[in-house]
C-alpha cells in the first residue's frame, strides 16, 4: 500500500539529539535551528544574510528532511549570540562551545510521525506490526532518499567509473534524471540521451556551465572523458560514491534474507526491493542483531564467511571485484569500509491510532520514538507497512544492464 505521510510539515516532526558541551563562552555560538517546509542548507543560508555573515561560518551535523518540522543543533564561527525568528525558521542560542557542530556529535533523533489515509483495518494491523518492530527492530536499510541521483536508464554513475567506463560515466552525470527535475530539465535530459555523441546538437541544447564545457570540449576532442570526469565536483562525485556503496550494502542484506531463508515482507525501492524478516529463530535473530557489513571497498573484512560470499556474489553479479576500489580514474574520492549496522531497534516506541480529521471516515496512525544517527524513521514505517512475501530467489538488480562498453 502507499503510504500517505507529510500531508501537512507537522504530520513528520523530528527534534535531534546531539552532545555538546556548552560554554559561557567560546569560539562557536551553540543554536537550535527550528525549520517547516525547507531544507537544512537553505535555512542556514538565509539565516547568514539575514545577519550579513558568512555562509562558511555556519555548522550542521546532519540534513534534515525539507517536508516537516525539524528542530537541529548548529553552530556559527564568532559574534556575538543573536535570536532570529522569521516565518517558518527560528535559531535559538543556547550557549557557547569550542568546536563547531558536525555528524559525530549527532546521537540520534527523535520523531513523531503521522501516516493518513488508512481504512479501520490497516490502521490496527499497523500498530500491531508496529509493536513488532519495536520488540524485534527492522532492517537498516538505506532509503530511498539516499539514491536521489539514481537513474535507471543511466544506472550508477560510481560503477561505471569504477569499470573506466568513462563515456558512460560523463553521461550519467549529464543525463541522469532526478525526481526533483523540472519539465524541462528532464526534456533537456532525454534530448542528450537521443542525441549523445552528436556534441553539436548537444551543445545547442547545454544549460550549465558543466555541459556546456563538456559538449565543447568533445567537439574539439571526442576522448576528452577523463578530463571532463576530473571537472566533476568532489561533491558530486562523493555523493555518487555514497549513493553507489549505499546500494551495494542494501543489495549484499537483501541476497543475504533471501539466501538464508530469512526473507519475509517487503516494500518497493527506488534501487530495489526493501526486504524484512517475518519470524527468526532466537539463534538466528541473535546473529542478525550483532551483525555490522562495511561499506564495499578494497579492504572490507566481512564478519564472517557467510556474509563473505554474499558480498563476493554481489559484487560479482555487478561485475565488480575489489581491485577496482583502487583503481579509479580520479583521486579526489575514496571508497571506505565505514561498517553499519544491520539491525536496528527503536527506543520508547509509542503507536496509536485515531480518526483521520484529514480524511473523513479514515484512520490515522500516530507513532513515536527514537533512532540512533544514521538510520532512516521512513525504513521503520515501510517496515510497518511492508506487505506480501518475498518469494524470489534472488533480488532484482536496480538496472538490467549491468556494463556497457566504451566505444
Amino acid at each position: 500500500m502507499k503510504i500517505i505521510i507529510k500531508y501537512q510539515p507537522e504530520d513528520f516532526v523530528v527534534r535531534e539529539r546531539a552532545t555538546i558541551s556548552l560554554l559561557d563562552r567560546g569560539p562557536y555560538a551553540v543554536y537550535l535551528m527550528t525549520k517547516r517546509g525547507r531544507n537544512t542548507l537553505d535555512a542556514l543560508r538565509e539565516a547568514a544574510k539575514f545577519w550579513g555573515i558568512p555562509y562558511s561560518n555556519c555548522a550542521y551535523g546532519g540534513k534534515k528532511d525539507r517536508w516537516g518540522v525539524t528542530t537541529q543543533w548548529v553552530t556559527i564561527k564568532g559574534g556575538e549570540p543573536k535570536e532570529l525568528e522569521l516565518k517558518d525558521l527560528t535559531f535559538n542560542f543556547k550557549g557557547y562551545t569550542d568546536r563547531q557542530m558536525g555528524p559525530d556529535l549527532i546521537e540520534g533523533n527523535s520523531f513523531k510521525l503521522c501516516v493518513r489515509k488508512l481504512s479501520p483495518t490497516e490502521a490496527k494491523a499497523a500498530v500491531e506490526q508496529a509493536q513488532n518492530v519495536a520488540r524485534n527492530g527492522f532492517i537498516n536499510y538505506f532509503d530511498d532518499q539516499r539514491f536521489g541521483g539514481y537513474d535507471a536508464t543511466q544506472g550508477f554513475l560510481a560503477e561505471k567509473l569504477l569499470k573506466n567506463h568513462l563515456n558512460g560515466t560523463i553521461k550519467a552525470f549529464i543525463a541522469s534524471t532526478r525526481p526533483d527535475d523540472k519539465a524541462g530539465e528532464k526534456e533537456r535530459k532525454a534530448y542528450f540521451e537521443t542525441h549523445w555523441k552528436d556534441w553539436r546538437k548537444c551543445l545547442e541544447k547545454a544549460k550549465t556551465n558543466f555541459e556546456k564545457r563538456a559538449f565543447t570540449r568533445l567537439m574539439n576532442d571526442p576522448k576528452a572523458f577523463q578530463v571532463l570526469v576530473n571537472d566533476i565536483p568532489r561533491e558530486e562525485l562523493t555523493m555518487a560514491v555514497s549513493a553507489y556503496q549505499s546500494f551495494l550494502w542494501n543489495e549484499t542484506v537483501r541476497n543475504l534474507l533471501v539466501d538464508r531463508g530469512w526473507a519475509g515482507p517487503s516494500y518497493p525501492g527506488v534501487a530495489g526491493d526493501y526486504i524484512f524478516f517475518e519470524d527468526l529463530s532466537a539463534r538466528d535473530y541473535h546473529y542478525l542483531k550483532d551483525m555490522n557489513i562495511p561499506h564495499a571497498a578494497a579492504k572490507a573484512l566481512m564478519t564472517d564467511k557467510v556474509i563473505g560470499k554474499v558480498y563476493e556474489k554481489v559484487l560479482a553479479a555487478r561485475e565488480i571485484n575489489p581491485a577496482m576500489f583502487n583503481k579509479m580514474k580520479t583521486r579526489t574520492v575514496f571508497f571506505k569500509p565505514i561498517p553499519r549496522k544491520v539491525l536496528v531497534k527503536p527506543v520508547d516506541l509509542q503507536a496509536e491510532f485515531a480518526d483521520d480529521e484529514v480524511y473523513s471516515g479514515k484512520r490515522k496512525l500516530v507513532l513515536e520514538f527514537f533512532l540512533p544517527r544514521g538510520s532512516y524513521a521512513t525504513m521503520l514505517l515501510k517496515r510497518v507497512f511492508a506487505s506480501e512475501t518475498y518469494s524470489q530467489e534472488v533480488p532484482l538488480s536496480a538496472d538490467k544492464a549491468l556494463s556497457e562498453p566504451d566505444e
